[in-house]
C-alpha cells in the first residue's frame, strides 16, 4: 500500500543515527577538504624556489599568496549562489574539476604573471568547493552531531600537514613542479567517485521539488528499516525563499548576526593564512633550515586536525559560542608564545602546534556554525558568503606579512601583532548569539544554543 504520509525530511536525518551513508558523505566531502588544505599549504613551501628560481624579490611572496587568496574569494562569494538554484553535488564536481586542472597547468607556467593568473583560477575552485560541503554534511548531520562537519573541515588540516610531508621529500628530489603535478592530477581522478557515489541534498531536492523516488531511495538509506515510499509528501519545515539569495542574509532580522560572523570569519582567516603562508619563510628568516622551518609548520596543521575534532566534540556538548570564544582567546594566548620561543626549538614546535589547534580548529568550527544557522534555501549562500568575507581577511594576511617585512619590523613583531585579531573574533563570536534571530535552524538543532 502506498505511503501517503507527510514526511519532514529534515525531521528524519536529525533524528537518524549515524551510519553508511553519513560516513560515506562525510569521507568524500572530507576528501575534498583535504585538497583544499593541500593546496592552499603546497604554494607556501613552492613559492620560494620559485621566486628563487626565476630571480624575483623576495617580497614579491606576499603578492603570490594574495593573489590565490583572491580567487578564493571571488568562488566563494559567487559560485555557491548556484548551489542554491541547481545543487551542491554538481558544484561540488565542478570546482573540484576546475582547481584540479588549473593547478596541474601551473606546473606548466614559467612566469610571474602566469603564476599569479594560475593562483587566481585555482582559488575559483576551490572557494567554490568548500562551502558546498560544509552545506552538504550540515544537511545530512542527524542532531547533536555538528563534529561530522568539523571532522570534514579537519581535512583541510590534513591537507596542509600533507603539503608539508610531501614538499620536505619531493622539493629537493624533483623541484616545484612536482607539487604541482600532485596537487593536479589526484583531484581530477577523484572527480569519479565523486560522481558516482555523492549525494545530493536531501532538502535540497525537497525545496526544489525533485524526484520522489529519489528521495525516498535517500531517505532510506538515512534510516534504514523505515521504507519511505516514494508515494509519501516530502517537505522541510525551512522557508522556500523568492529572490537574490544573498538579499536574505540581511532579511528577518539576521543583519546583526550575519555581520558579527563575516567579521569573526575575516579576523581568524587573516590569522590562518598569514600563518600558513609565511611560517615557513619567517622561520628561516629567524634563522632556522628548511628543514625545520618546513617541520615546525606541520606541527600547525596536525594541531589544526587534532582542533577541529576536540572543538566540534565540545561544541556538540557545551554552548558552541562560549567555546569558540574561549578556542579564539586562547589561540592570541598561543600566538604570543610563538613569538617569544623562537629562539627555543621544542618549545617553538609546541607553541606552533597549539596555535594551531586554537586558530584552525576553531576556523573549521566557524565554518560549521554558519552552516546551522542558515535555512536550507540559503546555506550554501550563507556558508560561501561568510568564508567569502573571511577570505578577504586571508588576502589582507598575507599581504600585511610582506608589508611587514618591508618596513624592517623583526619577526617576533610580525607574529605578535597577530593575537590583535583574534581577540576581536572572540568577541565577535560571543556577539552572535545576542543578536541571532529566535527561530534561526540552530535553535532547533542543539538545546546547548538556548
Amino acid at each position: 500500500m502506498s505511503d501517503q504520509r507527510e514526511i519532514d525530511v529534515n525531521a528524519v536525518i536529525q533524528g537518524a543515527r549515524i551510519n553508511a551513508l553519513h560516513v560515506l558523505v562525510v569521507a568524500l566531502c572530507t576528501t575534498i577538504a583535504i585538497f583544499d588544505g593541500f593546496d592552499t599549504q603546497l604554494i607556501a613551501y613552492a613559492a620560494p624556489l620559485i621566486v628563487k628560481e626565476w630571480g624575483i624579490p623576495f617580497s614579491k611572496l606576499g603578492t603570490v599568496f594574495a593573489t590565490g587568496m583572491v580567487g578564493l574569494t571571488i568562488g566563494a562569494l559567487c559560485l555557491p549562489i548556484l548551489a542554491d538554484r541547481f545543487g551542491r553535488k554538481p558544484l561540488i564536481l565542478v570546482s573540484t574539476g576546475l582547481f584540479g586542472l588549473v593547478s596541474l597547468a601551473t606546473a606548466f607556467v614559467h612566469t610571474y604573471e602566469g603564476l599569479l593568473t594560475m593562483r587566481v583560477l585555482t582559488g575559483l575552485g576551490l572557494g567554490a568547493a568548500l562551502p558546498n560541503v560544509v552545506a552538504l554534511v550540515s544537511e545530512y548531520a542527524p542532531k547533536g552531531r555538528r563534529i561530522l562537519v568539523n571532522i570534514t573541515l579537519g581535512g583541510f588540516g590534513a591537507g596542509a600537514l600533507l603539503a608539508g610531508a610531501i614538499s620536505a621529500w619531493l622539493l629537493p628530489l624533483y623541484g616545484w613542479t612536482a607539487m604541482f603535478y600532485v596537487g593536479g592530477a589526484i583531484p581530477l581522478l577523484a572527480l569519479i567517485p565523486l560522481a558516482l557515489w555523492l549525494p545530493e541534498s536531501l532538502p535540497f531536492l525537497v525545496l526544489k521539488n525533485g524526484d520522489s523516488a529519489r528521495i525516498a531511495q535517500t531517505l532510506n538509506r538515512v534510516e534504514p528499516g523505515k521504507n519511505f515510499d516514494a508515494a509519501a509528501r516530502f517537505i522541510v519545515r525551512d522557508p522556500r525563499l523568492a529572490g537574490l539569495t544573498v538579499s536574505h542574509l540581511f532579511r528577518d532580522g539576521r543583519t546583526a548576526m550575519t555581520i558579527l560572523l563575516w567579521i569573526a570569519q575575516f579576523m581568524n582567516l587573516l590569522i590562518l593564512l598569514f600563518l600558513l603562508s609565511w611560517t615557513p619563510s619567517l622561520l628561516r628568516e629567524a634563522g632556522l633550515d628548511m628543514q625545520t622551518s618546513i617541520w615546525t609548520t606541520v606541527g600547525f596543521s596536525v594541531g589544526g586536525v587534532i582542533g577541529a575534532i576536540a572543538i566540534g566534540r565540545f561544541m556538540d556538548r557545551f554552548n558552541p559560542f562560549a567555546v569558540l570564544a574561549i578556542g579564539l582567546t586562547c589561540s592570541a594566548g598561543c600566538i604570543a608564545l610563538v613569538a617569544h620561543s623562537l629562539a627555543h626549538p621544542f618549545l617553538l614546535q609546541l607553541a606552533v602546534c597549539m596555535t594551531g589547534i586554537g586558530v584552525a580548529g576553531c576556523q573549521n568550527s566557524i565554518n560549521t556554525l554558519s552552516g546551522m544557522l542558515y535555512p536550507t534555501a540559503i546555506r550554501s549562500t550563507g556558508v560561501g558568503w561568510s568564508m567569502g568575507i573571511g577570505r578577504i581577511g586571508s588576502i589582507v594576511g598575507p599581504f600585511l606579512g610582506g608589508m611587514f617585512l618591508a618596513a624592517g619590523w623583526d619577526v617576533p613583531m610580525i607574529i605578535m601583532v597577530q593575537t590583535i585579531p583574534a581577540l576581536i573574533a572572540a568577541l565577535c563570536i560571543l556577539g552572535i548569539p545576542r543578536v541571532r534571530p529566535s527561530d534561526t535552524p540552530t535553535q532547533r538543532l542543539s538545546p546547548s544554543l538556548t
